[in-house]
């Protein structure tokens, strides 16, 4: 339980640029994120893993896929709107210093 806290840590820490400077839907952004978490946490685990038998890694990686993309739509849920917003005052800020 421990190391699933601090790899979500982490990979937050590791999307919150990708989430701020995202302009595009929050859909389209959980989406986007979720599929490269997934292939962060299943290309090395799962797809590489060529000694498991495929009706292993296959549901495995579903599994796998089903998680990022809810993660990632948390992430782009939660903390979408508070990205606009930053993004918002560092275009203000890039503005009141040209």
């Amino acid at each position: 339980m421990v190391v699933l806290c601090i790899r979500s840590v982490l990979f937050c820490m590791a999307s919150l640029p990708s989430i701020i400077l995202w302009r595009g839907t929050a859909t389209g952004l959980a989406l986007r994120l979720g599929l490269a978490l997934f292939v962060l946490v299943a290309w090395p685990s799962v797809m590489i893993a060529h000694w498991l038998p495929l009706g292993l890694r296959v549901p495995h990686a579903s599994e796998i896929l089903a998680g990022e993309l809810i993660y990632a739509g948390i992430l782009a849920a939660l903390l979408r709107r508070d990205g606009r917003q930053a993004r918002r005052r560092l275009d203000a800020a890039a503005r009141g210093m040209a």
